[in-house]
């Protein structure tokens, strides 16, 4: 009995499990799983990067409009401030514009440049170009048709409805924006896409201008 136990005990032995040594294999899908890990962990960094920027600017849009002051930074650093709230009801799409077209406003929302013409007289708000990308923020902007009304708040809390009247498209690589001065008045509103592929456009190699009038003169 005594050498049949033994036995055992000795084939017990012989058959102990060891632990299995990593394989190229199992190398490789550790590194891709980590390799993913690291690309999600940085997207949501990302997402909350500028999930965070939004709050702020929306932060700052309610300071202008309590001050009714322009120049309410959101973050100290930024060289570009909210100066007006854009609505397309039909879209369902609603937009914080920010002041210039430099960088960091286009990176954080669309961009506005303002200017008066030569027939420009007294009240009138000034010609306006709101311009963004058309992979972000104005992605949606397709969509727009001849007809449709745009919504425009203004640093007083003041809302002026505009109507789109004519839709028309620029080459990718074309920096200038030439309109018929006879058709353009002080206080039109031109919306435009920048940086490349509009996608409703064939070879993805046009961008989008839209014009659009007020429908009221009065600021509502």
């Amino acid at each position: 009995m005594k050498t049949s136990a033994m036995a055992i005990t000795s084939n017990s032995k012989q058959h102990r499990a060891r632990p299995a040594r990593p394989t190229k294999h199992s190398a490789t899908l550790f590194t891709l799983l980590a390799t993913a890990a690291l690309c999600f962990a940085q997207s949501g960094y990302i997402q909350v990067k500028a999930i965070t920027a939004q709050w702020l600017i929306a932060n700052a849009w309610a300071k202008t409009l309590a001050s009714q002051e322009l120049g309410q930074r959101p973050w100290p650093w930024l060289d570009t401030w909210p100066v007006a709230k854009l609505s397309v009801p039909g879209l369902d799409e609603e937009w914080l514009v920010l002041e210039g077209l430099q960088g960091q406003s286009l990176a954080f929302g669309p961009g506005r440049l303002q200017w008066q013409l030569p027939t420009a007289t007294a009240g009138q708000t000034g010609l306006q170009l709101i311009a963004a990308h058309n992979d972000t923020h104005f992605r949606s902007l397709a969509k727009l048709a001849t007809g449709d009304t745009v919504k425009l708040q203004n640093h007083f809390g003041g809302w002026r409805t505009y109507q789109v009247v004519q839709i028309s498209t620029l080459a990718a690589d074309d920096g200038t924006v030439t309109v018929d001065a006879g058709q353009v008045d002080s206080d039109d509103l031109f919306l435009m896409t920048c940086d490349g592929a509009f996608q409703a456009l064939a070879a993805n190699q046009r961008r989008l201008l839209a014009h659009l009038k007020p429908v009221l003169r009065k600021l509502s």
